[in-house]
């Protein structure tokens, strides 16, 4: 490493997601908070004699990070919640996540007006179901999912 003035960059090194100086990027080198460290050293030098090391990341891209993080956090707990969808029709719990709700859409498509189908709820019993049996179904199951979708979106 060079001497305290002839340093080229010096940027922190921060855990972006608690904000804390983890170390210093001096030159391409990664010199660590070790007091012992004749690197860390230097760079206390350098600061003291009035230098000031980059910042890790703007306020704007720590702000932009742990946003994604957020979201993606909310996205997953988002999917577990709709792939658990339940819907209570005439005292019967049926499943209503997305693939459910795309084999109900299937049999209302198929089915006459006055047809019934054989339908498993989710204890495993066999109900006869009419189209609008279904479509009642899947009306519960859609909005379900709708209020899942917007609920506690992070901004």
């Amino acid at each position: 490493m060079n001497s305290i003035n002839s340093f080229k960059s010096v940027k922190e090194i921060r855990d972006i997601e608690t904000d804390k100086l983890t170390g210093y990027l001096v030159d391409g080198m990664t010199v660590p908070l070790v007091k012992d460290n004749r690197h860390y050293q230097q760079v206390q030098k350098w600061i003291q004699a009035g230098n000031k090391p980059e910042p890790a990341y703007t306020k704007e891209q720590r702000d932009k990070y742990l946003l994604d993080k957020k979201i993606q956090k909310w996205k997953k707990e988002r999917q577990e919640k709709v792939d658990n969808i339940e819907v209570t029709y005439n005292n019967v719990v049926y499943q209503g996540d997305e693939l459910s709700q795309t084999r109900i859409a299937r049999a209302i498509t198929a089915m006459g007006d006055s047809d019934t189908i054989d339908w498993v709820a989710k204890d495993n019993s066999v109900h006869p179901l009419t189209k609008d049996d279904l479509k009642a179904i899947l009306l519960k199951a859609g909005q379900e999912q709708s209020k899942i979708w917007v609920e506690g979106r992070p901004e």
